[in-house]
């Protein structure tokens, strides 16, 4: 397995927006349960779907995006391509969940519909995914172990 390249990996600037888009979902998330703890119940209620969509899209989600640019240049060693549209696919991803959330919230299918794709497309078509699909072309020919144990090792 080759070495980590720290020395590939982009201005620590890039990831940031990234991050702090994930700390204002973590919030948003924590309001949202103090105010209605009574939302996450079993079988889930609107409310309690919403808070997971809320907990998913607006926590997780770009909390892994900016780690993707933050990581994917050093561990698979390939440098990232269009370091410059991370804000323009941060903006997207914001404002498609923003209307995904509140379509949810507001009961109107076709915010929930145009949200998801806004916020779907940055997710797939940002720049560090191509880095991370070819590596998992790559892997396409390895037994499924090898997947795990560095599927862009150059042995």
């Amino acid at each position: 397995m080759e070495p980590l390249e720290f020395k590939k990996r982009p201005n620590s600037l890039v990831p940031v927006p990234f991050f702090a888009l994930g700390l204002l979902g973590l919030l948003s998330l924590n309001v949202g349960v103090a105010a209605d703890p009574g939302a996450i119940t079993f079988p889930p209620n609107p409310q309690g779907i919403l808070l997971l969509h809320l907990a998913v899209l607006g926590w997780v989600t770009p909390v892994m995006m900016g780690a993707d640019y933050q990581l994917i240049p050093v561990v698979l060693h390939r440098p990232i391509g269009g370091q410059r549209a991370a804000t323009a696919v941060l903006a997207v991803y914001a404002a498609g969940v923003l209307a995904f959330l509140l379509g949810w919230g507001a009961g109107r299918p076709t915010w929930i519909a145009a949200g998801g794709a806004a916020a779907g497309w940055p997710c797939w078509a940002s720049p560090p995914m191509p880095a991370r699909r070819s590596c998992a072309a790559r892997a396409l020919g390895r037994p499924p172990w090898a997947w795990a144990a560095g599927c862009c090792s150059s042995s």
